[in-house]
């Protein structure tokens, strides 16, 4: 009778875990802060194709402040729906996701993942929606924008790109995952026009997590790559994108990485975004790790 009532007792205890996770972690419905970013779901959210419009009158997607799990409504999960329906239906588009987020939230504390704004985290849970919904993550782009002012009527914004894009056309601008075995950081993580890193939270975390899995995983090598961008001839950038790329390879041999980790430079030649803004130029200095 004893171990009835214990197996049972933890089934009831499992059960309440579960079910937490699947409310808080993959609907975002649990309480926190009861503000929320956007005062009203309007029915304005787009799916676009260049100006064709695929998805129309949707509602948008909805935050509490500074929190990085929605708060999904049916309406969102049909959207969500849809956009896996056309994937599907259509190989050769790919979806950028972008993740806006407030001046305000810009403090906000992130935990359970590697992303370094909360804009990011935000367009990272969209994308787990996706991945349950068979989408393959190479097809999902990332993308993020702070926003000025204390409304956020558009938190996510969806927009369908050519699968396989030539980002070697200068015509196109790169696209860049934020996945674990293809990650990027910005140059938060370098002071300006500077090689020496200082590695955040977002990053040190990352890193822990890939020095363990390259233990785990001998057969598998770290590619470190260097952008930056426009500012400057092209030789010089070529130059601080790979002093930068080294500087991240020798914090990875310090925390004891044997694996092999290989160092590249693109200098200016792949932007991720047009060279019009300080926030825009900040996205360009990066660095990229691709796990291969």
């Amino acid at each position: 009778m004893r171990s009835i009532f214990f197996g049972f007792f933890f089934f009831v205890i499992w059960a309440l875990g579960a079910r937490y996770y699947y409310v808080c972690q993959i609907k975002g419905l649990c309480g926190g802060d009861a503000v929320t970013v956007v005062d009203a779901r309007s029915n304005t959210l787009q799916l676009k194709y260049g100006e064709e419009v695929i998805l129309d009158n949707y509602n948008e997607f909805e935050y509490s402040l500074g929190r990085r799990l929605p708060n999904l409504d049916i309406n969102n999960d049909e959207f969500l729906d849809k956009l896996a329906e056309h994937l599907i239906a259509h190989p050769e588009h790919s979806v950028t996701i972008t993740g806006n987020y407030l001046e305000s939230e810009a403090a906000a504390k992130l935990s359970g993942t590697f992303q370094e704004n909360l804009g990011l985290a935000r367009a990272e849970q969209i994308r787990n929606h996706l991945l349950s919904r068979n989408i393959d993550e190479s097809r999902i782009s990332l993308d993020h924008q702070i926003v000025k002012g204390d409304k956020l009527s558009k938190p996510l914004e969806f927009s369908l790109f050519p699968s396989g894009v030539n980002e070697e056309s200068p015509e196109e601008y790169s696209k860049v995952q934020f996945s674990f075995h293809d990650m990027t950081y910005s140059d938060a993580n370098f002071a300006f026009d500077s090689d020496v890193f200082q590695p955040g939270a977002a990053f040190t975390l990352y890193a822990d997590s890939v020095a363990t899995y390259l233990i785990d995983y001998k057969d598998k090598s770290l590619t470190i790559i260097g952008h930056t961008d426009n500012v400057g001839d092209n030789n010089y950038n070529e130059d601080l994108g790979l002093r930068r790329a080294q500087s991240a390879r020798k914090y990875f041999k310090n925390k004891g990485v044997q694996s092999k980790i290989k160092v590249a430079s693109r200098g200016k030649r792949e932007p991720i975004a047009p060279n019009n803004t300080d926030e825009n130029k900040q996205k360009n200095r990066r660095v990229n790790l691709k796990i291969e």
